[in-house]
């Protein structure tokens, strides 16, 4: 896949240059997410996933702070999915980075440029990255105006996931229903068939569409 080897590739490092950090755009349910999961799979490293939303602070990208389970007026410091992967030398991967505020992604900019630490309040201390530590991130295409210039530009490669091509959702339901031979293809063909006389003008079929329809082919719901 296309999308993958640009990842790689913007993954590379060496005595003159850092990994950059890819943005991945697109639409809700094309793929986006499993992209980044069949990265880490293939390539063995571990995958810490922090999800974006409005109210997520700048403190919430780097250390939280709770009550601890063992009591005694106790307090538990949890080190955020970033400063983790930062510390083991992992995947980093904020999904819909473009609905945290900008004040929150300010403690980013550090992370994303050559001088890759953050600093924490809670913990006192700046965080260094290890070697190994890579970061992407992903936004659906509504939210991309939402994020500020000093991610954007700290953010390289932008890389668009496009909604796949009908003979690209074809292999995915075969490849799911191997065992049922020309069944399969006699159902898509009446899957397509329908889709193309109830679908709005220039509608197009998500990767996740796509695995709603294998999960009624395998139930038999209409």
């Amino acid at each position: 896949m296309k999308e993958q080897n640009l990842i790689t590739a913007a993954w590379l490092s060496g005595s003159d240059h850092l990994p950059m950090s890819p943005l991945l755009l697109g639409g809700p349910g094309v793929g986006k997410n499993r992209l980044v999961y069949e990265l880490a799979r293939t390539s063995g490293n571990v995958l810490y996933i922090f999800q974006g939303h409005e109210d997520v602070t700048a403190e919430d990208l780097a250390c939280s702070v709770r009550f601890s389970d063992n009591g005694n007026m106790m307090m538990d410091y949890m080190l955020s999915p970033l400063v983790t992967a930062m510390i083991n030398g992992g995947i980093c991967f904020i999904d819909e980075i473009g609905k945290i505020r900008p004040r929150a992604l300010a403690l980013l900019v550090s992370v994303l440029d050559e001088r890759r630490y953050i600093d924490s309040t809670l913990l006192g201390e700046r965080v260094y990255a290890h070697d190994g530590f890579r970061f992407i991130a992903a936004t659906n295409s509504a939210d991309i105006n939402l994020l500020p210039e000093f991610i954007l530009s700290r953010m390289k490669p932008l890389i668009r996931v496009d909604y796949p091509l009908p003979a690209e959702i074809d292999d995915v339901i075969r490849e799911h229903f191997k065992g049922m031979n020309g069944e399969v293809n006699r159902l898509l063909d009446v899957f397509w068939t329908l889709w193309h006389s109830n679908a709005r003008d220039h509608q197009t079929l998500s990767v996740r569409d796509a695995l709603n329809v294998r999960t009624r082919i395998q139930t038999g719901s209409p």
